[in-house]
This record gives structure tokens, sequence and C-alpha cells, in this order.
């Protein structure tokens, strides 16, 4: 990796921290009143930080590469399953209407 994006990465891991003990001292008492867009961020964060942890998974590192693409795809419709159920909100219409050029 590079110098640069390893700097970009470790203030992104701080900046995480910062929102981490925010949400849990302020979100807690009231609704934040947070846009759909910031959802969708945090779930891609989400997603980014679990596809790492799975590649440090030992069970997932025997897996063939067709067998860990599908692992991947499972757990990103787990996801969209999830955010669908608690709060109506379809991720992959989401993504289609804030990124249409990047799908």
């Amino acid at each position: 990796m590079s110098k640069e994006f390893e700097q970009l990465k470790e203030s992104y891991e701080k900046s995480l921290c910062v929102l981490a003990d925010y949400s849990l001292e302020f979100f807690s008492d009231e609704k934040p009143n947070l846009k759909d867009e910031t959802l969708l961020n945090g779930l891609l964060i989400l997603q980014a930080i679990l596809h790492d942890k799975m590649h440090e998974c030992e069970s997932f590192n025997k897996l063939s590469n067709e067998d860990k693409l599908e692992q991947a795809t499972s757990l990103g419709l787990e996801l969209r399953c999830l955010v669908l159920k608690y709060t109506d909100i379809d991720t992959a219409k989401l993504v289609n209407e804030l990124y249409p050029d990047k799908v």
C-alpha cells in the first residue's frame, strides 16, 4: 500500500473512533435525524470492514475464489435484507439513486 493510502486509512480510523464515541454519547437520548445517504455510507464502511475481517478468518482463506465471492455476495445481501426489514430502505435502490455512475 502507498504511504498516502496508509495516511488516509489512519485518518479514517481515527474519524470512525470519534464518530463512534459521539454516537454512543448522544444518539441514545434522541433521534439524530441522519440522512439516508449517511446510512448508506455507514453500511459501505461496515461492509469494507467485514470484508477485511473475512480475509482474516482461517476458514474463509481455505475457500476457492468462487466460494469467497459467494460468501461476500451473501454478506451484502444479508445486510441489505436486515436494513430493509428494520427501516424499509432498500439499499440497492439507494446506491443506484446516490451513485448511479458507480453501479
